[in-house]
């Protein structure tokens, strides 16, 4: 009976791990939320900001707010006057700074930057 080269052995059994470890990772984060994350949001010239992100609410005074956000779509409403809110949609793809900027009378999101 011919031998076995344990380096073909060591090779066959590190290549299962990483096969295995990978199809995990795919997993975990496909349920995890890949694109869940700390999110950093600016809109210029808004007075104050609002984001709605499935049942979480975040609100900042002035064109800047930090977030969690989740594997979902986000409301963003910019108070760019005492009367003038303007919304638009932010689709977080990864963690990171966004920008959102008006474009008639919605916002028109964009990032990560």
């Amino acid at each position: 009976m011919p031998r076995r080269n344990p380096k073909v052995a060591v090779a066959g059994a590190a290549a299962v791990t990483l096969v295995l470890g990978l199809a995990a990772g795919a997993l975990l984060g496909s349920r995890l939320g890949g694109s869940a994350g700390a999110v950093s949001l600016h809109v210029n010239g808004a007075m104050a900001l609002t984001v709605f992100c499935g049942s979480t609410t975040v609100h900042s005074d002035g064109t800047d707010v930090d977030f969690l956000a989740r594997d979902e779509p986000c409301e963003v409403e910019a108070a760019l006057s005492p009367v003038m809110p303007v919304r638009g949609q932010l689709y977080v793809t990864s963690p990171g700074a966004y920008r959102c900027t008006r474009d008639g009378t919605v916002l028109i999101c964009s990032g990560p930057e």
